[in-house]
């Protein structure tokens, strides 16, 4: 009897130890989940931060060209209006112009780039 008895010691030893793994390996895969959803948590903060801030670029993009082209369009109207007084436009009108529309150019291929953020 006591070698039955010693058999079923080891065998319940045996069961236990295993239930002991498969809980282990169980409490390990709820904590990987648990990180990994935290870390899902703080992608899509990230993401919704760089979509806000997207928006806030485009808008501020948009505001900055349309000040640049009222530059433009306001020479132009100047040169019309010097060219039928005889006159010619001053140089740093033209500069000016020249300038504004390099700095639209910019802001068009930044607005460009920020469009291409798919979020």
């Amino acid at each position: 009897m006591s070698t039955l008895k010693s058999v079923g010691n080891k065998l319940f030893k045996t069961e236990l130890a295993s239930h002991n793994v498969e809980l282990a390996n169980l409490q390990s895969v709820v904590k990987l989940e648990d990180s990994a959803f935290k870390l899902k948590d703080k992608a899509l903060a990230s993401a919704k931060k760089i979509s806000e801030l997207a928006a806030t670029v485009r808008a501020n993009t948009s505001s900055t060209v349309k000040a640049f082209e009222a530059v433009i369009n306001e020479v132009d109207a100047l040169e019309t209006q010097a060219k039928e007084l005889g006159l010619s436009l001053p140089n740093d009108a033209r500069l000016a112009r020249d300038s504004a529309k390099r700095e639209v150019a910019q802001f068009n291929e930044l607005n460009n780039k920020v469009n291409s953020i798919n979020i």
